[in-house]
């Protein structure tokens, strides 16, 4: 999704056809007028269920933390490897 509106759109199309992501890897940062904790609030109304990784080029703040609150799980620094990112998203499928 290039904006948090357009994937909180997908994610109405998932509920609908009732097949849902087994995780989301969420920017913090996105285009459009709503942010990555924003994002994940709506996906969550959505899906209560969805798991998800959250990925930003900034150190750890306040809309990180909002985030994890909601129950995003790990937090990833850009840039990140191809390896590294699998290696997460091996850890949160398996949590």
């Amino acid at each position: 999704a290039q904006s948090g509106e357009e994937a909180v759109s997908i994610s109405e199309n998932c509920a609908r056809s009732g097949e849902f992501p087994a995780l989301i890897v969420l920017d913090m940062v996105m285009g459009g007028g709503i942010d990555g904790a924003e994002t994940f609030r709506r996906i969550k109304e959505i899906n209560p269920e969805q798991r998800c990784i959250i990925l930003s080029g900034y150190v750890e703040t306040d809309i990180v933390r909002k985030a994890q609150a909601l129950g995003a799980g790990t937090y990833i620094r850009k840039p990140v490897s191809m390896g590294k990112l699998g290696r997460l998203v091996r850890m949160e499928l398996d949590r």
